[in-house]
């Protein structure tokens, strides 16, 4: 354990007047993917830090401000179910977060079998989405001029881009670029990146968003992401992946697949008030739309892992609809 690292820690909780007992530090029984979690006692109740070592991604997106700004909304939202955020910050080239600790368990576990990804839900499954869908219906309520990585635009979040479209066009061929190196790091069969650019380039023409950029959590159908305490009243854990995108961008993980119906979204489109039926099958089309893209992005972003498991998943299912016919 770095006690240099804590101190620096708990000395700007001391700046907000949160006073930790150092002694009650533990490592929390759950980890995170690229994170290390502790918990610790303190005058305003237990916290739970995450320490991170960031990858080249998150410095270039900033992942700090985001949390930081993060912070200042969900604490303005109180309609989000989110776990307060007592301090964000880059300390001795780590990223720090530390937030309240709640009670309760996992809805479940993202899990990888045989080079399949799959969610194993432990508690009621479709109770929990309704809730899940009304936060999200709450977070998508908060709207921005641009799109894209949060970051910090006069200590207030802002994206980069002024279309969906835009975000897509700039951000996707970096994103290739990203896979075809990894295939080499993983020694991964070589993906056709002629193939995967035009097929991207397809999509992405196709995109004709024209409404407002929206805060979206980017991970909420991930059960391991969502508290349940006794009450049954859900937290939505783990912005890490959040963006200001489309609305429908929430919806493209794989794990909403096979949810994008207008029956299981009808709390959501209650929520925000979309009674037209074709208005409601554009927002799921819309999610359709995006999911190669995700894979695209998350493909990407697991290229950065240690381990090549989850990269090479997510790699087999794009490539896969790379080569689908139309």
């Amino acid at each position: 354990m770095d006690t240099s690292l804590f101190s620096s820690i708990f000395s700007e909780l001391k700046k907000k007047e949160i006073f930790v007992l150092p002694e009650s530090l533990k490592k929390h029984k759950h980890q995170g993917w690229m994170s290390t979690v502790f918990v610790v006692k303190s005058n305003i109740g237990p916290l739970i830090i995450h320490v991170s070592s960031l990858v080249k991604e998150h410095r270039r997106n900033r992942v700090w401000e985001k949390f930081f700004g993060l912070a200042d909304l969900i604490a303005a939202y109180p309609e989000i179910p989110a776990p307060t955020i007592r301090y964000a910050g880059l300390l001795n080239s780590k990223f720090i977060l530390v937030q309240n600790f709640l009670d309760g368990s996992p809805a479940g576990k993202r899990i990888l079998e045989n080079n399949i990804i799959s969610d194993n839900w432990r508690l009621d499954r479709a109770e929990i989405i309704k809730k899940i869908l009304r936060a999200l219906s709450a977070a998508h309520e908060i709207k921005f001029k641009k799109f894209g990585w949060p970051g910090l635009k006069t200590n207030r979040l802002e994206g980069r881009y002024k279309t969906s479209k835009e975000f897509f066009g700039k951000e996707a061929p970096r994103w290739i670029e990203t896979i075809k190196k990894a295939d080499k790091k993983f020694s991964n069969k070589i993906t056709p990146i002629k193939e995967l650019d035009l097929f991207a380039q397809k999509i992405i023409a196709r995109i004709n968003y024209a409404g407002p950029a929206v805060l979206v959590h980017g991970d909420a159908v991930n059960p391991s992401n969502i508290l349940v305490n006794n009450k049954k009243e859900i937290l939505l854990l783990d912005w890490e992946w959040s963006t200001i995108a489309d609305p429908a961008w929430e919806f493209c993980d794989l794990g909403w697949w096979p949810l994008l119906n207008q029956k299981v979204f009808s709390p959501y489109f209650k929520a925000r008030g979309i009674e037209d039926i074709l208005q409601k099958e554009n927002f799921l089309e819309r999610a359709r739309l995006y999911a190669p893209l995700w894979l695209l992005w998350g493909t990407h972003m697991h290229a950065h892992d240690s381990s090549p498991d989850v990269y090479l998943a997510l790699h087999k299912l794009l490539v896969d609809r790379t080569s689908a016919k139309d």
